[in-house]
Formats: C-alpha cells, sequence, structure tokens
C-alpha cells in the first residue's frame, strides 16, 4: 500500500466527517467516516511505524475535534436536533383528597388500571381483586406506591 492510499483514506474519513458535520446529519456518514478513518490510523501505524502513525493520529484527532467544536453549532440548529425544553415532571402523585373509604364511578374498565370518577375528578386507579367493568361503584380500598386499590362495592 502507498503513502498516497494511506493518506488518501485518512482525508476520505476526514472528508465523510465533514459531510456529518455541515451537509447532512444523520448519524451515518459519521460512523462511516470513523471507521474509515481508523482503518486509514491503522494502515500507518503499519506502512509508516510509530513516530508518523502517531502524527498521523494527532493530525486527525485535532482536524476532526476543530471540526466538531466549529459544526457544534450547526448540529444543534439542525432539523434532527431537539428544539425545545421539557419542563415536564415526573411522578407528581396526587391522591385527589381521597381515604379508604370513599366512593366512586368507574368510567373504564380495570384491568387491572383503569379510570374512575371521585369528586368530579377523573383519576387512574387500580383493582385491588380481580377486574371491574365499567359504570361499577367502587370504592377505596388503599393507598399505596403512588397507586389508589379500589374494590368493588
Amino acid at each position: 500500500m502507498t503513502p498516497v492510499l494511506v493518506f488518501s483514506i485518512l482525508f476520505f474519513g476526514i472528508l465523510l466527517f465533514v459531510a456529518e458535520v455541515f451537509l447532512f446529519p444523520s448519524g451515518i456518514l459519521g460512523k462511516v467516516g470513523l471507521i474509515t478513518t481508523v482503518v486509514g490510523l491503522f494502515f500507518a501505524y503499519k506502512i509508516f511505524g510509530f513516530n508518523t502513525g502517531t502524527l498521523c493520529l494527532f493530525g486527525a484527532f485535532i482536524i476532526n475535534g476543530c471540526l466538531l467544536y466549529f459544526g457544534s453549532d450547526r448540529i444543534s440548529k439542525s432539523k434532527m436536533a431537539m428544539q425545545q425544553t421539557s419542563d415536564g415532571k415526573v411522578n407528581i402523585f396526587s391522591d385527589f383528597g381521597l381515604k379508604v373509604g370513599d366512593k366512586g364511578i368507574t368510567i373504564t374498565d380495570l384491568r387491572p388500571e383503569g379510570k374512575a370518577i371521585f369528586n368530579n375528578d377523573k383519576i387512574t386507579i387500580w383493582s385491588f381483586n380481580g377486574f371491574i367493568d365499567a359504570n361499577e361503584a367502587v370504592e377505596v380500598h388503599q393507598i399505596k406506591d403512588n397507586k389508589i386499590y379500589v374494590q368493588k362495592v
């Protein structure tokens, strides 16, 4: 393998990385460019030896690092990047002021989870034992582990 071919492989890998960052931010070209660059570095070490291979390695890191640094603004503004922040919260539990013994009406089947109306609030509930059909009267049996368990009245 000639030195021109080794540097062509390295150049092609960097060129694919440039295309990934500035033209087509899809992830595929970047991965192919990374693989091509690694193959080029392998041949650079094999043909030129440790010193020149290490210089090629540092050169590839510097060039790709600069491309990533200067292209990160473009990547973050691409159509594939997430443009909004999520301000939702997870695992917020409200027992809606329910206590054991409160009564309500199921509006969906409980198999074992479903919805019911308690005090004019639509609440997700779980059946304590078995399935319960829609439009059945239920009462709160227990409130445990952020779940409201009911049983048929």
